[in-house]
Parts: structure tokens; C-alpha cells; sequence
């Protein structure tokens, strides 16, 4: 069935100058489309910013446009009986702001404490970066108190790329969830784990400067947990009960298999397509649990970066039965690392304490 054009409405790219007007304009070189709660329509231009559709102007808009079609019939499975929480219109507004070049450091930092737990999480994740940094690499020197709670100097030192990340990330947390076992306290201090250990990773095997993408991939790569907790809680605490009994001594993926639970990966998709994540964090979680089909080139090192970080996870928590020896063999030498090399890793990673990760 053919969808009526939208009305016509002139939108500029505020960065690149693009101007989008008709429907064709803007499904064409666009990416990242959204809802927000407010149910204005999000999505980013080819160069990278954000723009807003006013809500009432997408009537041709699902999320579906963005699942890869072997999904699509868990996504329509997922919506016919539950729903996801919306991404609030002031994070999107702070994704808005880190798109604009234009835009000054006291604009950011005013959005970020209009959200009081984006400003704590903004906070948390910079002394979190700061300890990690100073006790694993000698670099960094204890900042003082008003220093270490300073906004600016926080958004500054995480940088524009990854708060824009991080914002959604904080948004993710406040959703309610309705489980009785599964914490999310719990799923997301080990969801910062793997993404300090996915940094830690890719220092080592590439050009430093893109480890903040590696963060804020390995922080992410789980999150169809998350959606498995919003959609299908008893599922996920059956999960969580399985897993904690001695007896059992598996992976998660198999647990799902066992149980006949929904594979988190899959909707971990459903949940990235919904809230509008970017495709990098995409590949990661398709692939984080080991060898994946189809995986694009450009985001294949990425993916093996999260996959090992995820299972060092494992191993520094002294749980070997939660990861495959096939796949920690296939992410480590697909990265060129030896034995060595990865045990070499996971020594700079048991130095983090609780305190250190957060």
C-alpha cells in the first residue's frame, strides 16, 4: 500500500548546509531514524548532524526500514505485544547540540544539567575513564575535587563523539524494568566493563584515537538483554536463574537455546533500530558473541574488539563456562593477538577493582 507524501517542509543541515524539502530529500543519504518521546521524528544527515522532523510530517516512517529483513518478523512479532520506551525529546536535543559545530561548550553543559542523572553519568564516566586510565596506563594525575566535578571539563575530556553516545546510554537507564531477578544495576556496571576492557583492546591493536568508539560499542553490545528485560522480563529472570545455578556451567546464548528464550543478539537489533543507534554499535551487537555472516568490512575489527572484551569479562570474573575456547581463538587471532598477548591483557585488566569500573 502506497503511503500519501508527507507535507513538504524545508529542513537545513546546519553543519553541511544540506537542504531537504521532499519526502525523496530526506530518505535519501540519511541514517539513524527515531522517535522521540515527545513523538518528534530524529535522524541524522550524511555528514553526521541530527535534524528534527516536527511530529505529524512521517507518516511513511516505521522502524522496520531499518531491520535487516530476516528481523522483521520478530520486530513485528515484538511491537504486536509490547512496546519500547522512547528515547525523551531533551536527549535528543543534547544529540542535536553535539552535531553543530557551532555549538558552545556552556550550551552543553547547560542541556546536560537540565537531565540531573545524564549531568551524574556524565560524571561517573569521566572519573571512571580517569582511575582506569591512571592505574592501567601510569597516565593522569588525581585531579582536584572541583576539577573531577566539573562539567565542561568532564564533556571535554570524554569528548563531543562519545557523549553523543552516552546520552542515549543514559536515557536507556531510566527505563523501568519490571524483573524480579535481572538487575539492571548489575547488566550495566558490567555493560561499562566491557567497554573500558574494549578500549583497553583497541590501544592495542590500532591507532589510539578511535577507542571511544570502542567504549561506548562494548557498553552497548549487550543491550538486547535489556530489551529481552522490557519485553519479556520472565524470560530474562528464567535466564538469569538458569545461569546462577552451579549446576548449569554455560554460555547465555545457549541458555536462551536451552530455555527457548529469545536470542538477545536479535533483538538487541530490534532495540538498536528502534532507538536509532549507529550502525558500528549495530555490527557489534550481531557479532559480539563470535563468528558472524555478514558482517561489513569497515566495522570487522570493531566487532572482534567487542567480542574479546566481552569474554575477558568472563575470564577476569574467573567464569570460563560463559565463553566458548573457539571463540575467544577466533577474535584474538582474527585481531593478530598471540596467547601471550591476551593474557598479557587480562593482567591489565584484574588491576581494575570494583571502585576503579564503577
Amino acid at each position: 500500500m502506497n503511503m500519501p507524501d508527507p507535507p513538504a517542509l524545508e529542513k537545513v543541515c546546519g553543519k553541511c548546509k544540506r537542504t531537504f524539502f521532499k519526502q525523496d530529500d530526506y530518505l535519501t543519504s540519511t541514517s539513524r531514524w527515531r522517535v522521540c518521546s515527545n513523538g518528534n521524528l530524529w535522524f541524522n544527515c550524511k555528514c553526521g548532524s541530527t535534524l528534527m522532523l516536527p511530529r505529524g510530517y512521517y507518516n511513511w516512517y516505521s522502524p522496520e526500514l531499518a531491520i535487516r529483513g530476516s528481523q522483521r518478523n520478530l520486530f513485528q512479532q515484538f511491537f504486536a505485544r509490547n512496546s519500547l520506551p522512547h528515547i525523551p525529546a531533551a536527549v535528543m536535543e543534547v544529540q542535536s547540540l553535539l552535531a553543530d559545530p557551532d555549538t558552545e561548550i556552556k550550551e552543553l553543559v547547560a542541556a546536560v544539567k537540565s537531565d540531573p542523572l545524564l549531568a551524574t553519568e556524565v560524571v561517573s564516566v569521566f572519573e571512571c575513564k580517569q582511575r582506569v586510565r591512571r592505574n592501567t596506563e601510569g597516565q593522569g594525575t588525581v585531579l582536584p575535587k572541583k576539577a573531577r566535578l566539573d562539567l565542561a571539563y568532564a564533556i571535554t575530556y570524554i569528548g563531543m563523539n562519545q557523549l553523543a553516545s552516552m546520552v542515549l546510554v543514559a536515557a536507556l537507564r531510566k527505563f523501568e524494568i519490571s524483573t524480579q531477578v535481572f538487575d539492571p544495576e548489575v547488566f550495566w556496571r558490567e555493560s561499562r566493563r566491557v567497554g573500558i576492557i574494549s578500549e583497553h583492546i583497541w590501544c592495542k591493536v590500532d591507532n589510539p584515537n578511535g577507542k571511544d568508539r570502542a567504549y561506548v560499542a562494548g557498553s552497548l553490545c549487550n543491550i538486547g538483554k535489556l530489551v529481552v528485560a522490557l519485553g519479556y522480563p520472565d524470560q530474562i529472570d528464567a535466564l538469569v536463574r538458569y545461569l546462577a545455578d552451579p549446576s548449569t556451567q554455560t554460555t547465555w546464548v545457549n541458555a536462551e537455546k536451552i530455555l527457548g528464550a529469545h536470542d538477545h543478539r536479535v533483538l538487541g537489533e530490534v532495540g538498536a533500530a528502534f532507538w536509532g543507534f549507529p550502525l558500528w554499535v549495530v555490527e557489534c551487537i550481531r557479532g559480539h558473541q563470535g563468528p558472524t555472516e555478514d558482517i561489513a568490512q569497515e566495522y570487522q575489527k570493531l566487532v572482534w574488539v567487542v567480542g574479546l572484551a566481552n569474554i575477558l569479562h568472563h575470564w577476569v570474573n574467573l567464569e570460563p563456562h560463559r565463553f566458548r575456547e573457539e571463540d575467544l581463538l577466533y577474535f584474538r587471532q582474527n585481531l593478530n593477538l598471540s596467547a601471550v598477548d591476551v593474557e598479557a591483557l587480562v593482567d591489565r585488566v584484574k588491576c581494575l577493582n570494583e571502585a576503579d569500573i564503577g
